[in-house]
């Protein structure tokens, strides 16, 4: 087999293999999102059962002042639970992110060198201008490739500052009502 072809046929590996690492990071988010929410549902059915046993009797005004408690430390606890769903889709899409970004570039210099090889070695007339526009054309798409990456790291930190700052703002407010 020629060198082109040894190089294409490299290059789909690689695609296969990034394709099943994507694949890996997206089962072991489900993974950790399922797991979250079992572990949740069985949290809520115990302490379901214990509220309904600890409900108190009508004109009990401590009994009420008991169940503020059991809400405010629900309301602390949904709060967390939504942040951990948020942390594990935040990681999963970083390193997807991540992921893609590294592919592409490292896809762009192995198919600006498969590019040039294949002109070399074909019949078109003028293979370096034709060379010389392909590799400016990669040069131009690793820019961009770059250029979004870098607002979309921005983008994902100013939304989780907003995310955090947010749960927290809630946080207080629902610890303020329940005074």
């Amino acid at each position: 087999m020629n060198q082109v072809a040894e190089k294409f046929v490299a290059l789909n590996k690689k695609q296969a293999e990034t394709a099943i690492r994507a694949f890996q990071i997206g089962f072991n988010a489900w993974e950790m999102l399922i797991k979250l929410n079992l572990e949740a549902t069985r949290m809520l059915l115990q302490e379901g059962m214990a509220s309904v046993q600890a409900m108190p009797k009508a004109g009990e005004v401590a009994g009420l002042s008991a169940w503020n408690g059991q809400f405010r430390a629900g309301a602390d606890r949904l709060s967390g639970y939504l942040r951990n769903v948020y942390e594990i889709s935040g990681q999963a899409a970083g390193e997807l992110g991540n992921l893609l970004e590294q592919t592409l570039l490292s896809n762009n210099q192995e198919v600006v060198e498969w590019v040039d090889e294949v002109l070399k070695s074909s019949s078109i007339p003028q293979p370096e201008a034709t060379a010389a526009a392909a590799k400016a054309a990669m040069a131009n798409a690793k820019s961009v490739i770059e250029g979004i990456s870098k607002a979309v790291r921005q983008t994902a930190g100013y939304a989780d500052a907003n995310v955090r700052a947010a749960a927290a703002a809630t946080a207080e407010a629902v610890k303020g009502t329940a005074k």
